[in-house]
């Protein structure tokens, strides 16, 4: 992690591009994430298999969806502020739309319904 700032200042110095530093960050980030995970199937017997199939897979998915959405929402409003206003509240709406059936299993869901039910059927004294 510490790398990331040496590594895109030479970047930076090479390429003027600015989102260099995103795409170091997220490769400085992704070879951590599969050293951790290493490091946890001898710690702990991980099975690597299985949490890519079951974690990350559903993060790319939900990603995929997001980045598409993004690309196809064209709303032409005049006020750049309102459009930004509008274009966040859909994202977001299909953000959480997305997560709720892709990212989530039937018990994290019911857990999330049954804390949103009580929460609103809750009464203050």
């Amino acid at each position: 992690i510490f790398l990331c700032l040496p590594i895109s200042y030479l970047l930076l110095k090479i390429y003027i591009n600015p989102t260099i530093i995103f795409i170091v960050i997220i490769t400085i980030n992704t070879i951590s994430l599969f050293g951790r995970l290493l490091f946890l199937k001898f710690l702990i017997d991980l099975n690597i298999q299985s949490f890519i199939i079951n974690v990350l897979s559903k993060i790319l998915i939900i990603t995929a969806i997001i980045i598409v959405s993004h690309y196809f929402i064209f709303i032409s409003i005049q006020n750049p502020y309102i459009e930004f206003f509008t274009k966040s509240i859909l994202l977001t709406i299909i953000n959480l739309t997305s997560i709720y059936f892709i990212g989530l299993n039937n018990s994290e869901r019911s857990f999330i319904l049954s804390f949103i039910k009580n929460k609103i059927n809750h009464k203050p004294q």
